[in-house]
């Protein structure tokens, strides 16, 4: 169900993210660092929101390379309707709020992901997790949001398989 999940968002970002009109120009952008390798991307970045009675959610997306593929998804989802995503500090050992970051290497390659899901699931099965996924929202207006990201992020989202470590991520997201 995990993979399933992490797919879907994966597709949901690519598709999204290679329509031309979500290309919001050099101002947008997301960095990181994936296993001691800078990745920079300034175009085909972009935030939605989704808020009704059930949750309030905020999705960062971006893709590295229009090229191969690579890309990722930042999710965080509140768990209440009366919960919003607002300036502070997400982790992945929240019961209030889910976040998930997913990264894909190219548009053909596994998935690295990692968030509640992946936490709750490796305190389950006695794994644990060095880095644990953390998201920094330092300011949320009406057209975009800004912040940071670092953690670890595993193949398929299982803390038991291969790990990439990101750091010294950062965002500024247009909202579609």
């Amino acid at each position: 169900m995990k993979c399933l999940s992490f797919s879907a968002i994966l597709l949901a970002v690519l598709s999204l993210s290679c329509n031309k009109s979500h290309n919001t120009g050099s101002a947008y952008y997301i960095k990181a660092t994936i296993d001691g390798v800078s990745k920079n991307f300034s175009g085909n970045v972009f935030a939605t929101t989704v808020s009704n009675v059930q949750t309030n959610a905020v999705n960062i997306n971006g893709l590295f390379s229009s090229s191969d593929g690579e890309g990722f998804n930042l999710a965080i989802n509140s768990h209440a309707a009366n919960v919003y995503i607002t300036p502070g500090i997400y982790d992945d050992t929240s019961s209030v709020y889910t976040i998930a970051l997913t990264y894909a290497p190219s548009a053909t390659s596994t998935l690295y992901a990692s968030g509640n899901l992946t936490s709750d699931s490796a305190a389950h099965n006695g794994v644990t997790i060095v880095n644990h996924l953390k998201v920094a929202i330092s300011a949320v207006t009406s057209t975009g949001i800004t912040g940071s990201f670092s953690g670890d992020i595993f193949l398929n989202g299982n803390a038991a398989s291969d790990k990439k470590t990101v750091t010294e991520g950062t965002f500024f997201a247009k909202f579609q």
